[in-house]
């Protein structure tokens, strides 16, 4: 039997990009979110709408009993993974985190449709309570144009738009979605925050 594993990139140390990261059955639970949950106009900081910085739509799938396999694949991520980023704290000692110390925030499919874009930001910084964000491409990159994902100074892997594709990082890092010039885009994010800062 022939094991095939995934191609994972190590981007200096601050980014991961894993080709065909993401399971099949989470990709076809985002679909539906997709088709089954009212979009809503994106906002920043989580509560203001600033279409000069973002524009999209975006919707949250909070957990529940239907898609407690969405939650347990993304704390099996942060399990596996956040040994990649770890914690330093005001005295640079650095810690990492133990199985089951970050738990991920619900869900947001959000969508590129024709000229949105999300400019230079940054999803928490790296004293707050958000460790690592999360990234799944749900689109090919055939039916897009635009729309690239950039972290500020960091070349990405071509396969980073490929459906299927999840990207790991560190939440301070600054970085942006390019506009889409045609098509559209879709995709899955979360973020998880540090049991012991919530």
């Amino acid at each position: 039997m022939v094991v095939e594993f995934p191609t994972i990139d190590n981007i200096e140390g601050k980014a991961l990009v894993i080709e065909n990261g993401l399971p099949k059955s989470i990709h076809d639970y985002m679909e539906q979110v997709l088709l089954s949950y009212l979009p809503m106009p994106s906002f920043i900081d989580g509560i203001n709408i600033d279409k000069k910085t973002r524009d999209s739509e975006v919707r949250f799938m909070q957990f529940n009993e239907s898609n407690s396999y969405v939650r347990e694949w993304l704390i099996d991520m942060a399990d596996r993974y956040s040994r990649f980023f770890p914690i330093t704290d005001g005295v640079e000692r650095t810690k990492y985190s133990e199985k089951g110390s970050l738990v991920p925030e619900p869900v947001q499919v959000t969508t590129y449709r024709k000229q949105n874009f999300y400019n230079w930001h940054v999803d928490g910084s790296a004293q707050d309570a958000r460790h690592m964000t999360i990234i799944a491409q749900l689109t090919n990159d055939n039916e897009y144009e635009g729309g690239n994902f950039e972290i500020e100074n960091i070349t990405l892997p071509s396969y980073t738009r490929n459906k299927g594709t999840v990207l790991l990082m560190k939440p301070h890092l600054k970085h942006r979605v390019t506009p889409v010039t045609k098509g559209v885009r879709n995709s899955m994010i979360t973020w998880f925050q540090a049991k012991d800062k919530t």
